[in-house]
């Protein structure tokens, strides 16, 4: 639940998956809002670094595509 995490705890999450953003749903399923880690990186003052990992060819596309990071 988001509204009791803390920043630390978004920010492992995104780690984790290797996302750079989080879509937020409520109970029904409906998009409420997003978090990224560019956006907590800015209102905080520090340098997020997430990278992504690619699990599939067209993943691994995606991210040469958007110049990201990809991780093995």
């Amino acid at each position: 639940m988001v509204e009791n995490s803390k920043i630390g705890d978004v920010l492992e999450t995104l780690r984790g998956l290797g996302h750079q953003h989080i879509l937020l749903v409520d109970e029904k399923g409906n998009l409420r809002g997003m978090i990224s880690a560019s956006d907590i990186a800015r209102a905080l003052h520090i340098p997020v670094n997430i990278l992504q990992t690619a699990h599939s060819f067209k993943e691994i596309f995606e991210i040469i595509h958007d110049h990201q990071e990809v991780t093995a």
